[in-house]
């Protein structure tokens, strides 16, 4: 078998440094989308909501999908106050609900609120 030539051990070096590069990108990808809290614990009048935002970034791994104004506005009732934008609790019957019922997902008060 031949020896590798110069060029031949500067572009396998290349490669090494692409791939290491590549996946520590994807390490810092799945700590990114792991960041925030395991759990959010909402607090409405019909029973708390604790929401799983660890388990819904694995399905949404876009956080703009749900945070789109940014996730450093905040939490959602930052703006969703019935001022600035339309209250937190309508916005999120209608929008996770119909996430629910597009991923097939149970669409009942009791799926998402702790009924007291």
């Amino acid at each position: 078998m031949k020896s590798m030539d110069n060029q031949g051990r500067r572009n396998l070096k290349y490669l090494v440094v692409i791939f290491v590069l590549i996946s520590l990108s994807g390490l810092a990808i799945v700590a990114i989308a792991q960041s925030g809290p395991e759990v959010v614990v909402l607090t409405p009048r019909k029973g708390n909501i604790n929401f799983t935002h660890h388990k819904h970034q694995e399905i949404i791994p876009d956080c703009g999908f749900c945070h789109h104004q940014g996730v450093d506005k905040g939490p959602c009732r930052g703006c969703h106050n019935g001022e600035i934008a339309p209250r937190f609790m309508r916005k999120a019957h209608f929008f996770c609900r119909d996430c629910h019922k597009e991923k097939g997902m149970g669409t009942k008060c009791t799926q998402c609120h702790q009924i007291k």
